[in-house]
């Protein structure tokens, strides 16, 4: 589920989700608004999987693991330089 194999798309894995993500973070933005642009491209023909808010919140914490995307003072999410 976290990468994708042999049954398993890339779109359906945490690790695509997470492709996505960091490429909605070209700005700080809130989990909130981090949560709508995702939507908006969920289970769409660019991104073609679903991923309930659950997945997504996997998908956040996999990148913070990763060290990918940091959290500032105010709870902004950026990503990581």
């Amino acid at each position: 589920m976290i990468l994708p194999s042999k049954h398993i798309k890339i779109a359906e894995s945490l690790f695509g989700a997470g492709a996505i993500i960091i490429n909605l973070l070209d700005k700080k933005r809130t989990l909130d608004e981090l949560w709508n642009e995702f939507e908006k491209l969920n289970n769409t023909e660019f991104f073609p999987a679903y991923h309930d808010y659950d997945n997504f919140i996997l998908s956040i914490d996999l990148l913070f693991l990763m060290n990918l995307i940091k959290l500032d003072n105010e709870g902004g999410i950026l990503r990581c330089s």
